[in-house]
């Protein structure tokens, strides 16, 4: 199931939801730039139009209808964007809820949890440890290496899902943010000497990351 939403996600991916694209710092700023754009189109619409008519003479003219009809079809491109708005919220609000739901009753998310705790208890993550457990003949530290893989490839999934509008990120943030921060403060170490190579590494988990900060 958890595969099949991964690959649903990415099939999904298009410039139509980059119009969604919603800012994780300001949940508001997709609505509040279809309104606007619709309000500013508007204005712009109805001020080229009276400049070009004698508003003397726009009561008992064919203009007033031009208004109307113009007016009229910035109702109904608003009322559009609204329904599309509040149908894609919707539809990703479930999509997210399928995510954590998976997550949760699946026995894979759990395990890596718990292999990645007990290999790595008490260590600070960096490169040379994770390359030392990798090559080790010890099963303890090769499942620790293959947890934490796991999840912070899972976690980088979840946070492309946030940041491009695909996942709810209040839902997210109500059931994985401790899981978040916790894989991330732990392995943060490792994480930046990645990241000092290739800045990209691992680049939404770390936004999503500095996002919860202070929740």
């Amino acid at each position: 199931m958890a595969d099949e939403m991964v690959q649903r996600v990415i099939a999904r991916h298009s410039p139509f939801s980059e119009y969604y694209r919603v800012s994780i710092k300001n949940p508001l700023g997709a609505s509040l730039w279809l309104a606007g754009a619709l309000a500013t189109t508007a204005g712009v619409a109805a001020i080229a139009l009276l400049q070009t008519i004698e508003w003397t003479a726009l009561v008992a003219s064919p203009a007033l209808n031009g208004v109307i009809g113009l007016f009229a079809i910035t109702a109904a491109a608003a009322g559009w964007g609204v329904s599309s708005w509040v149908a894609h919220r919707n539809t990703r609000s479930k999509h997210t809820l399928d995510i954590v739901a998976a997550r949760f009753s699946q026995p894979a998310f759990s395990q890596a949890l718990a292999d990645f705790n007990a290999g790595f208890v008490g260590l600070k993550i960096t490169e040379a440890l994770v390359a030392e457990f990798a090559t080790s003949r010890d099963p303890v530290k090769i499942d620790a290496v293959r947890g934490m893989r796991y999840l912070v490839n899972f976690f980088e999934f979840i946070s492309v899902g946030i940041i491009y509008g695909e996942f709810d990120e209040r839902i997210i943030a109500k059931t994985l943010r401790g899981n978040i921060r916790y894989v991330y403060d732990k392995c943060s170490g490792w994480i930046g000497e990645l990241q000092q190579r290739n800045p990209k590494t691992l680049e939404h988990f770390t936004r999503v990351r500095a996002h919860y900060e202070d929740l």
